[in-house]
């Protein structure tokens, strides 16, 4: 029984294969079809407007309250005696909670801004008493040699 189910999923990928090869978008015949026919051009291109919204709804922040939401509608379907029963009820009012990192997410950006402030101020802070050593250091020389010259190396 189990080698006839896998020869017949086997059978059935194959045959997919073979429509999506042969008659699926990337097919030649498919695609030379769409590019000369106005009416397929406009459905192939709401099929594109459809994805677009699909893809920019992903990406979209959705509210905590979409749980509740969806689970509104899905009960809103069953029978009224599961409609008013107390697990439909509380598919009714359940509500996704954030993580703790979802919740710090959004202070990250000014968090990593401040943190990137610090290091400045403690690089220039660093930069600039390094460069007044070296500019002292090189004072000190400048008016030993000034002495030096002018006054005999005894002095100086």
């Amino acid at each position: 029984m189990n080698n006839k189910i896998s020869r017949c999923r086997r059978l059935r990928e194959r045959l997919s294969d073979f429509a999506a090869k042969y008659a699926g978008w990337e097919a030649k015949w498919v695609q030379d079809h769409v590019a000369q026919c106005p009416r397929c051009q406009k459905r192939f291109g709401a099929i594109g407007k459809v994805e677009l919204g699909l893809s920019l709804l992903r990406t979209e922040p959705h509210g905590l309250d979409l749980l509740a939401k969806a689970n509104t509608k899905a009960v809103g379907v069953l029978k009224h005696s599961l409609r008013n029963s107390v697990p439909a009820e509380s598919l009714r009012i359940a509500r996704v909670e954030p993580g703790r990192l979802e919740v710090l997410a959004k202070y990250g950006r000014s968090v990593l801004g401040t943190a990137a402030c610090f290091a400045i101020l403690i690089l220039l802070k660093v930069g600039i008493f390094s460069a007044m050593d070296n500019i002292e250091q090189q004072g000190e020389k400048a008016i030993a040699q000034y002495y030096s010259e002018h006054t005999g190396q005894d002095i100086s």
